[in-house]
């Protein structure tokens, strides 16, 4: 990267910005600034550490017990998640610590666009996995199709394309209109884009979130209810089909009901809760920055509490998901203790 470029980057950052931040001293002054502070390292910690867990525990010795399919897209998602804490979490944890930008200008810039592609890399992985499972479950109730799709080719295809996707989410939004620059947001405590009263700006920003943050949402959503609906229909039907007690008592003895049937595969049903589950969370998370997206289109201030809690809301679910897999999933947690103890017996050897 020449001087000249350089320059140029530095000159889109909105350097007044980075050196007036009262804002996030006033926040830090007080109780729940350093709350946050705090909550942003266990964050960072946890995030990491879990995730990290998570590909190792899942390449290296299979430790997730669902289909290879929906492991895969879990390590991609795992990968997308350390680079969100990285990219996003970090930066703020910063901000906070040392009550203002610490990482310069051109960081500033390319964090302010370039930041936003795992985020979209998260959701449209959360849409693919959503998505597997409902083809699944409709194969299921048609066994004379034959289950091939997503399989070799076709999943290094999907996987190359949402990260393609998520790439060219941040070129668009760092080309698509001239005149970019960033800024530095003390109630966000971390660079953003800057560009809403170009009109052309808003136009294109607002396209692209309703294309991979809102319709993303709404399909993720809907699909997951469908596979509960459609999960619950099944087993509550095979249950007053094949057993003979009374219907009040099969309902209540429901969770009994996959023990005295083992037609189906273990696993499956460990699938669907984990996906299920790291979608719900993933909603949850992202459900304050649609409205932070509906306020400010009807508004001009937004308060400053909303904006500090839908910053910190966005990456929850990170830290969450590898707390849901060994939650849902046994061998993933025996992975887990096992090494636990490996390492503690280590470390006893060396001391």
């Amino acid at each position: 990267m020449s001087g000249a470029h350089i320059n140029e980057i530095i000159g889109r950052v909105d350097v007044t910005s980075i050196a007036t931040n009262h804002t996030a001293d006033d926040v830090f002054a007080t109780p729940a600034g350093k709350v946050l502070a705090l909550f942003d390292f266990f964050m960072l910690v946890f995030g990491i550490l879990g995730n990290s867990i998570v590909l190792y525990g899942s390449k290296k010795y299979q430790a997730i017990n669902i289909d290879r399919i929906s492991t895969t897209l879990i390590e991609h998602l795992a990968t997308a998640e350390i680079l969100i804490l990285v990219l996003h979490n970090l930066p703020i944890f910063l901000s906070l610590i040392f009550k203002s930008w610490v990482l310069g200008p051109i960081l500033c810039y390319l964090l302010a666009f370039l930041g936003t592609m795992p985020f979209v890399v998260e959701i449209l992985i959360l849409v693919s996995l959503a998505c597997y499972r409902v083809l699944v479950i409709q194969q299921a109730s048609r066994p004379q199709v034959r289950s091939s799709e997503w399989k070799g080719e076709s999943l290094r295809f999907i996987a190359i394309l949402v990260w393609a996707t998520g790439c060219a989410y941040s070129a668009i939004l760092m080309f698509g209109v001239r005149d970019n620059y960033a800024q530095y947001q003390p109630l966000r405590f971390r660079c953003a884009p800057a560009n809403f009263s170009n009109p052309k700006y808003k136009v294109l920003n607002n396209v692209l979130i309703l294309c991979v943050i809102i319709l993303p949402m709404v399909i993720i959503v809907t699909t997951n209810l469908f596979i509960l609906f459609k999960v619950t229909k099944f087993r509550i039907s095979r249950d007053l089909a094949s057993l003979e007690e009374p219907t009040c008592f099969r309902l209540v003895s429901f969770y009994f009901s996959r023990k005295r049937n083992p037609q189906k595969s273990p696993s499956s049903g460990n699938t669907v809760l984990t996906i299920s589950l790291i979608c719900f969370v993933f909603v949850a998370s992202y459900t304050p920055l649609i409205v932070f997206i509906v306020l400010r289109s009807q508004r001009d201030y937004i308060p400053q509490w909303f904006q500090i809690f839908f910053t910190h809301c966005l990456s929850l679910n990170i830290t969450l998901n590898p707390f849901i897999y060994a939650l849902t999933n046994k061998r993933f947690r025996r992975f887990v203790a096992e090494r636990l103890r490996v390492d503690s017996l280590e470390l006893d050897h060396a001391l």
